[in-house]
């Protein structure tokens, strides 16, 4: 299996895409991305002040049952919108982040199962289509520079109690800077 990036070309020396261009597009993704989480924040502000003056309309209420009621129901689907944006905003915080794993790491279902609750989509696995696929020696993660510390924090938090025993680090690397790696590595890491 050929692993390619933007920007590399598999057939020729010539890239697929000039390095600007794949710079512009990364800043095009960063700004929107930038500004759904911005919308969402303001939105989930609004839906908040929305279930306060629920609350406060109830309390103070002392019309009919029905209207009490129709109050609560309200508020749960008020309490159920603010959990949804929530996933959304965490969805959208994890987009533009490539994450490839090794599916021959040992607890390999265990990281599939982690990464779907954090709602992170793999992108790629490696491992088992390699020439001579071998079981890792060692369990590593690693990230490009665009990847938020609250991202990796989350990784390590996650994986550790799966066997991770070592973070790297993909110095320099502007075509790889929105990857996290779930893999072996090829030389020791700190």
């Amino acid at each position: 299996m050929i692993n390619v990036s933007l920007g590399e070309n598999p057939i020729s020396d010539k890239p697929i895409l000039p390095q600007k261009d794949i710079e512009i597009l990364r800043s095009d993704v960063a700004t929107v991305n930038a500004k759904m989480l911005s919308l969402t924040g303001n939105l989930q502000k609004h839906v908040g002040d929305l279930a306060d003056q629920v609350q406060n309309l109830a309390a103070r209420t002392d019309q009919s049952a029905a209207v009490v009621e129709r109050l609560k129901t309200i508020e749960l689907e008020i309490s159920k919108s603010r959990g949804d944006l929530n996933a959304t905003r965490e969805a959208l915080a994890w987009r533009g982040i490539r994450v490839d794993v090794n599916d021959l790491l040992p607890a390999y279902s265990k990281i599939k199962s982690f990464l779907t609750e954090i709602r992170v989509t793999v992108s790629d696995t490696f491992g088992s289509s390699s020439t001579d696929p071998k079981p890792p020696r060692r369990f590593v993660i690693a990230f490009g520079s665009s990847v938020s510390g609250r991202h990796i924090q989350q990784f390590i938090d996650g994986l550790l109690p799966l066997g991770l025993d070592a973070v790297d680090f993909a110095a320099g690397a502007t075509t790889w800077a929105g990857f996290i790696w779930v893999l072996i590595s090829t030389k020791d890491c700190v």
